[in-house]
């Protein structure tokens, strides 16, 4: 997490650039930097932090911690959704580091007119147990644009969301190098759809109707020949109540718990890998598939932010 200086005050020297701060969510890009009356940025940091930069391919696991329906709820997001990020931050901040036990101090200073007030806050990390390995759901998807996952909850996992990334058709219309087909639900690489389910405990995970486009769908709403869309999907496990403690979700909550349930009461994250998942005309779902090439050039774009 190496800083650098910040112009034009070479001396006060920051980790997350004039764009990053601390806010009820987490650490997040959100600062206002203009007079447009919306953030210079409304998409969350990566999963996980810095990850991306040790490597000049990046984490094909790395992912955007954004919430979408049927648990969350995007009405009235529009600062986010005319830039592209059609979900909700989860305010999930996870950095490549290894854990170690004792006690973290955050301090953020809030600079103003009248000086400079500075709040600090403490937690404990008493285990650096992790909680257990969670596969990553295969999903199977219906004709009608919807989806079932199956989903073992790990040893000590009380809730978790299931992660639906839909990035529309992979395929191309057009002469070269041609637009990206339809997707009937309007999915794009550059402006994808998000979709979270939470899940309270083993069992299976529906996906509604109409979320993620088949082949016939696309076909039909594109008019030319298309295949389905090409989707992710990724599982966090918590041991404490994430929803719960989520924006809208804990509006009115003046403190929302975030203790956990093992024996370190503290509150722990697991995170699987990411699978990718394409819909070919005339087939079903298949897995180690792609996604449409731009997406790759996004994500490694915005993780290093």
């Amino acid at each position: 997490m190496t800083a650098t200086p910040q112009t034009p005050n070479a001396a006060n020297v920051t980790t997350f650039g004039t764009d990053g701060g601390a806010f009820g969510l987490g650490i997040e890009p959100f600062n206002y930097g203009g007079v447009s009356g919306i953030p210079d940025n409304v998409t969350p940091y990566a999963v996980p932090l810095y990850d991306a930069l040790a490597g000049a391919g990046g984490d094909p696991n790395q992912f955007i911690p954004g919430g979408g329906p049927p648990a969350f709820n995007i009405a009235g997001n529009t600062a986010a959704t005319l830039k592209g990020f059609n979900a909700i931050s989860e305010g999930l901040d996870v950095f490549e580091i290894a854990p170690a036990t004792g006690t973290y101090t955050l301090s953020v200073a809030i600079p103003a007119n009248t000086g400079t007030v500075t709040q600090s806050a403490t937690a404990t990390i008493s285990s650096v147990a992790p909680l257990g390995v969670f596969a990553q759901p295969a999903p199977t998807v219906s004709g009608a644009g919807g989806a079932t996952f199956p989903v073992v909850l790990p040893a000590g996992v009380t809730e978790a969301y299931i992660q639906v990334v839909d990035y529309g058709p992979t395929a191309f219309v057009g002469p070269a190098p041609g637009a990206q087909a339809t997707s009937c639900v309007g999915a794009t690489a550059t402006a994808p759809l998000y979709y979270t389910i939470v899940v309270k405990a083993s069992g299976t995970a529906t996906l509604p109707a109409g979320s993620l486009c088949s082949a016939a769908q696309n076909t039909t709403a594109s008019g030319t020949a298309s295949d389905g869309d090409a989707f992710t999907v990724q599982a966090i496990g918590f041991d404490y109540g994430a929803y719960e403690a989520s924006y809208p979700t804990s509006l009115g909550v003046t403190a929302p718990s975030l203790t956990g349930a093992g024996a370190s009461h503290q509150a722990d994250v697991t995170i699987s890998t990411q699978g990718v998942y394409n819909q070919p005309a005339g087939g079903g779902v298949t897995g180690g598939g792609v996604l449409p090439a731009s997406v790759q050039r996004i994500s490694a774009g915005t993780a290093r932010r």
